[in-house]
Protein backbone atom coordinates (compact mmCIF):
# COMPACT_ATOMS: atom_id res chain seq x y z
CA UNK A 1 0.00 0.00 0.00
CA UNK A 2 1.32 3.43 -0.93
CA UNK A 3 1.36 6.40 1.40
CA UNK A 4 -1.89 8.32 1.05
CA UNK A 5 -3.68 5.45 -0.65
CA UNK A 6 -7.14 4.77 0.74
CA UNK A 7 -7.55 1.47 2.52
CA UNK A 8 -10.56 0.45 0.44
CA UNK A 9 -8.91 1.16 -2.90
CA UNK A 10 -7.85 -1.78 -5.03
CA UNK A 11 -4.34 -2.35 -6.26
CA UNK A 12 -3.47 -4.85 -8.93
CA UNK A 13 0.03 -5.88 -9.99
CA UNK A 14 0.15 -7.45 -13.43
CA UNK A 15 2.99 -8.47 -15.65
CA UNK A 16 3.16 -10.21 -18.99
CA UNK A 17 5.89 -12.10 -20.80
CA UNK A 18 5.93 -11.07 -24.44
CA UNK A 19 7.10 -14.20 -26.22
CA UNK A 20 5.57 -16.37 -28.90
CA UNK A 21 4.02 -19.82 -28.57
CA UNK A 22 6.98 -21.56 -30.20
CA UNK A 23 9.51 -19.97 -27.84
CA UNK A 24 8.49 -21.72 -24.63
CA UNK A 25 11.02 -24.04 -23.05
CA UNK A 26 8.87 -27.17 -23.03
CA UNK A 27 8.65 -27.00 -26.85
CA UNK A 28 12.34 -26.17 -27.46
CA UNK A 29 13.18 -29.58 -28.97
CA UNK A 30 10.32 -29.27 -31.47
CA UNK A 31 10.93 -25.58 -32.23
CA UNK A 32 14.63 -24.68 -31.84
CA UNK A 33 15.52 -20.99 -32.29
CA UNK A 34 16.86 -21.50 -35.80
CA UNK A 35 13.30 -22.45 -36.90
CA UNK A 36 11.44 -19.56 -35.25
CA UNK A 37 11.24 -17.45 -38.40
CA UNK A 38 9.29 -20.24 -40.14
CA UNK A 39 6.39 -20.32 -37.65
CA UNK A 40 3.24 -18.24 -37.66
CA UNK A 41 3.53 -15.62 -34.94
CA UNK A 42 0.63 -14.90 -32.62
CA UNK A 43 2.39 -12.56 -30.21
CA UNK A 44 1.39 -9.27 -31.83
CA UNK A 45 -2.33 -10.03 -32.09
CA UNK A 46 -2.50 -11.50 -28.58
CA UNK A 47 -0.57 -8.63 -27.01
CA UNK A 48 -2.83 -6.08 -28.72
CA UNK A 49 -5.83 -7.85 -27.16
CA UNK A 50 -4.21 -7.57 -23.75
CA UNK A 51 -3.48 -3.87 -24.33
CA UNK A 52 -7.11 -3.26 -25.30
CA UNK A 53 -8.32 -4.87 -22.06
CA UNK A 54 -5.84 -2.91 -19.97
CA UNK A 55 -6.95 0.32 -21.67
CA UNK A 56 -10.60 -0.49 -21.04
CA UNK A 57 -10.00 -0.91 -17.31
CA UNK A 58 -7.31 1.79 -17.04
CA UNK A 59 -4.76 -0.70 -15.71
CA UNK A 60 -1.01 -0.39 -16.09
CA UNK A 61 1.36 -3.32 -16.20
CA UNK A 62 4.92 -4.42 -16.78
CA UNK A 63 5.69 -6.17 -20.06
CA UNK A 64 8.77 -8.41 -20.03
CA UNK A 65 9.66 -8.47 -23.71
CA UNK A 66 12.09 -10.74 -25.53
CA UNK A 67 14.64 -8.82 -27.58
CA UNK A 68 13.96 -11.24 -30.45
CA UNK A 69 10.30 -10.18 -30.44
CA UNK A 70 11.14 -6.48 -30.11
CA UNK A 71 13.37 -6.64 -33.21
CA UNK A 72 10.55 -8.06 -35.27
CA UNK A 73 7.67 -6.06 -33.76
CA UNK A 74 9.05 -2.63 -32.82
CA UNK A 75 5.64 -0.99 -33.29
CA UNK A 76 4.23 -3.35 -30.66
CA UNK A 77 6.91 -2.25 -28.18
CA UNK A 78 6.16 1.38 -29.05
CA UNK A 79 2.43 0.82 -28.44
CA UNK A 80 3.08 -0.80 -25.06
CA UNK A 81 5.26 2.18 -24.18
CA UNK A 82 2.75 4.76 -25.51
CA UNK A 83 0.01 3.16 -23.40
CA UNK A 84 2.10 3.93 -20.31
CA UNK A 85 3.19 0.43 -19.40
CA UNK A 86 6.64 -0.45 -18.16
CA UNK A 87 8.97 -1.99 -20.73
CA UNK A 88 11.22 -4.64 -19.17
CA UNK A 89 13.58 -7.29 -20.53
CA UNK A 90 12.92 -11.02 -20.77
CA UNK A 91 16.34 -11.56 -22.32
CA UNK A 92 16.97 -11.82 -26.04
CA UNK A 93 16.47 -15.42 -27.10
CA UNK A 94 14.57 -17.09 -24.22
CA UNK A 95 17.43 -19.46 -23.51
CA UNK A 96 17.51 -20.84 -19.98
CA UNK A 97 20.36 -19.09 -18.17
CA UNK A 98 21.53 -22.37 -16.60
CA UNK A 99 22.54 -23.41 -20.14
CA UNK A 100 24.63 -20.29 -20.83
CA UNK A 101 28.14 -19.27 -19.88
CA UNK A 102 28.70 -16.13 -17.83
CA UNK A 103 29.62 -14.17 -20.99
CA UNK A 104 26.63 -15.51 -22.95
CA UNK A 105 24.29 -14.43 -20.12
CA UNK A 106 25.80 -10.94 -20.13
CA UNK A 107 25.54 -10.62 -23.92
CA UNK A 108 21.94 -11.94 -24.03
CA UNK A 109 20.74 -9.45 -21.41
CA UNK A 110 22.79 -6.57 -22.85
CA UNK A 111 21.46 -7.17 -26.37
CA UNK A 112 17.85 -7.23 -25.21
CA UNK A 113 18.26 -4.10 -23.08
CA UNK A 114 19.83 -2.19 -25.98
CA UNK A 115 17.06 -3.16 -28.43
CA UNK A 116 14.26 -2.28 -26.00
CA UNK A 117 15.83 1.05 -25.06
CA UNK A 118 16.38 2.04 -28.69
CA UNK A 119 12.76 1.28 -29.55
CA UNK A 120 11.11 2.75 -26.44
CA UNK A 121 13.48 5.66 -25.86
CA UNK A 122 13.44 4.80 -22.16
CA UNK A 123 15.91 3.16 -19.82
CA UNK A 124 15.04 -0.49 -19.20
CA UNK A 125 15.59 -1.38 -15.55
CA UNK A 126 13.46 -4.52 -15.13
CA UNK A 127 14.32 -8.12 -16.00
CA UNK A 128 12.63 -11.50 -15.74
CA UNK A 129 14.80 -14.51 -16.53
CA UNK A 130 13.45 -17.14 -18.93
CA UNK A 131 11.81 -19.83 -16.80
CA UNK A 132 13.02 -17.85 -13.76
CA UNK A 133 16.54 -19.21 -14.32
CA UNK A 134 18.33 -16.79 -12.01
CA UNK A 135 21.99 -17.49 -11.22
CA UNK A 136 24.78 -15.51 -9.61
CA UNK A 137 26.03 -14.73 -13.12
CA UNK A 138 22.61 -13.29 -13.99
CA UNK A 139 22.64 -11.10 -10.88
CA UNK A 140 26.17 -9.90 -11.69
CA UNK A 141 25.16 -9.06 -15.28
CA UNK A 142 22.08 -7.17 -14.13
CA UNK A 143 24.11 -5.10 -11.68
CA UNK A 144 26.78 -4.38 -14.30
CA UNK A 145 24.12 -3.35 -16.85
CA UNK A 146 22.26 -1.02 -14.48
CA UNK A 147 19.10 -3.01 -13.85
CA UNK A 148 17.12 -2.09 -10.77
CA UNK A 149 14.38 -4.73 -10.62
CA UNK A 150 14.48 -8.47 -11.15
CA UNK A 151 11.30 -10.55 -11.22
CA UNK A 152 11.71 -13.87 -9.44
CA UNK A 153 9.45 -16.44 -7.88
CA UNK A 154 10.14 -17.42 -4.32
CA UNK A 155 8.59 -20.69 -3.26
CA UNK A 156 7.55 -20.94 0.36
CA UNK A 157 4.90 -22.63 2.43
CA UNK A 158 2.40 -20.62 4.40
CA UNK A 159 2.09 -21.48 8.06
CA UNK A 160 -0.81 -20.63 10.35
CA UNK A 161 1.15 -17.94 12.16
CA UNK A 162 1.80 -16.16 8.84
CA UNK A 163 -1.89 -15.65 8.11
CA UNK A 164 -3.07 -14.79 11.63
Amino acid sequence: MKKGQEFNSKTIYLSFDVEDWFQVENLRKLFPPETWEKHQSRVEENTIRILQLLRKWNVKSTFFILGWIAERYPKLVQQINQDGHEIASHGYGHIINYQLTREEIFQDIKKSKKILEEISGKEVIGYRAPNFSVTEDVIDALIDLGFFMIQVIIHFQLTKDMVN
